[in-house]
């Protein structure tokens, strides 16, 4: 059985807090904040409302199903749109495990709209290192599966608990 690592409402709002604290000092001037369905939605939330910008939701789920190309630009087509109109958006999930759902989407705003790539920073609440697939711009907790290959819990969900 696979050990679990539980992250906690305070981690999250550490990791948050640090973000914070890096786009100031890195003067990121975002437009939106995007979070992915499920996890990446309430940490985007949280980032939306702290810093008063408007909320994406971006529709998409390597979890749930395996999704197509064409799934994935549908899932970004609002995001490119604001893109190519000169707006920045901070991507937010809540993991880059195996960096599949962050990768498939960054790769369609690359295939949508090249020259406006740039624009776009990604975010994850937690990243794996050993994951080769993708590496987020900025991360809240830093793991190695590799050295710890623990299942993450993060606190929505198992509130019930």
């Amino acid at each position: 059985m696979t050990e679990k690592l539980y992250i906690t409402d305070t981690d999250v709002r550490t990791a948050l807090s640090n973000l914070t604290r890096q786009l100031y000092r890195k003067q990121s001037n975002f437009s939106y904040v995007a979070g992915i369905a499920r996890g990446g939605l309430i940490p985007a939330t949280m980032l939306s409302h702290y810093m008063g910008l408007p909320l994406l939701t971006v529709n998409y789920s390597r979890l749930d199903a395996k999704m197509s190309n064409d799934q994935a630009d549908d899932a970004v087509a609002g995001i490119v749109r604001l893109l190519n109109k000169g707006e920045r958006v901070l991507l937010v999930d809540d993991i880059c495990d195996e960096g599949h759902t962050m990768n498939d989407l960054c790769d369609a705003i690359e295939r949508l709209s090249p020259e406006m790539a740039g624009q776009l920073k990604t975010f994850v609440l937690v990243h794996n290192e050993a994951c080769k697939t993708f590496t987020p711009d900025f991360s809240g907790i830093d793991i190695n599966k590799e050295e710890n290959p623990s299942w993450i819990v993060f606190p929505w969900e198992n509130w019930w608990e």
